[in-house]
């Protein structure tokens, strides 16, 4: 099956050749998730990356409140976004559990072969690095606003230049 339209349309798309565009798209692995089931679960070892081709998928972590364990809600990935990159860069366990919201069409990428493909061609590696730094720092960014309007008067964003939905 051909994958080169969903990396196309998705956001690590910029960051690539259209040649580097399609060896991603070669070496993508589909997967469908129906609605409500987990694609993998908060402090799971992971050891692909994601790309969301069709659907909605939550990113959500367990919290304590009312003194029970619930989901809170993270944040939400859309069609052309993706998501598990912090297992994917530091191989650590999931920060997170993440959920079809939708049926979902999943492109993944597996470690292993990204690594291999990176060590024969350090431009690609930078490239896709590149790419998922500035998704988490758009994500922390929005995060960080989240939370500080927690705590400040909606004047003070103002104030100081912020957006309601700046991210």
């Amino acid at each position: 099956m051909d994958f080169l339209p969903d990396i196309k349309q998705s956001v690590i798309a910029p960051y690539f050749t259209d040649t580097q565009q399609q060896i991603l798209a070669d070496m993508a692995e589909q997967h469908i998730v129906h609605k409500n089931n987990t694609i993998f679960y908060e402090y799971s070892k992971q050891e692909r990356l994601y790309l969301c081709a069709e659907g909605k998928v939550i990113i959500e972590r367990r919290s304590f409140r009312n003194m029970q364990i619930s989901p809170t809600l993270v944040y939400s990935v859309q069609r052309g976004n993706i998501f598990g990159e912090m297992g994917y860069i530091d191989r650590h366990y999931s920060s997170a559990t993440a959920r079809a919201k939708s049926r979902v069409r999943l492109l993944t990428f597996d470690y292993e072969s990204l690594n291999v493909l990176f060590e024969n061609d350090r431009d690609f590696g930078f490239r896709f690095m590149q790419a998922i730094s500035t998704q988490l720092a758009r994500r922390l960014r929005r995060m960080n606003n989240k939370w500080l309007r927690q705590f400040y008067h909606p004047s003070f964003f103002a104030y100081h230049g912020f957006h309601k939905d700046a991210s």
